[in-house]
């Protein structure tokens, strides 16, 4: 069963998985750290913000957000017109 954000959906789940599965497998990936999906028009990214809520990884087309807040990532998104999520539990069970 797969649980996350409503708009995990399709393609946006598969590389968020894949995403969580790639970070979960560097050694200082700690599960403080928070997952957010921005999917605009042309592509869907993800970056990875630590405890005190700042982005420590992102994905290259997003290479501009390191070190940016939680409040500043939403923010541009609205602006944007993009979508944010924060996922959460994200978990396959393999059949």
């Amino acid at each position: 069963m797969l649980s996350c954000c409503p708009l995990c959906v399709g393609i946006g789940v598969l590389f968020v998985v894949a995403m969580r599965a790639v970070l979960c497998a560097v050694s200082d990936f700690r599960e403080a750290e928070m997952l957010i999906r921005i999917a605009a028009p042309h592509f869907v990214a993800g970056v990875v913000l630590d405890e005190q809520t700042r982005v420590i990884r992102t994905a290259p087309i997003l290479h501009y957000m390191r070190d940016w807040s939680l409040p500043r990532i939403i923010t541009y998104c609205i602006v944007k017109q993009w979508q944010c999520a924060i996922c959460t539990d994200l978990a396959i069970v393999v059949r």
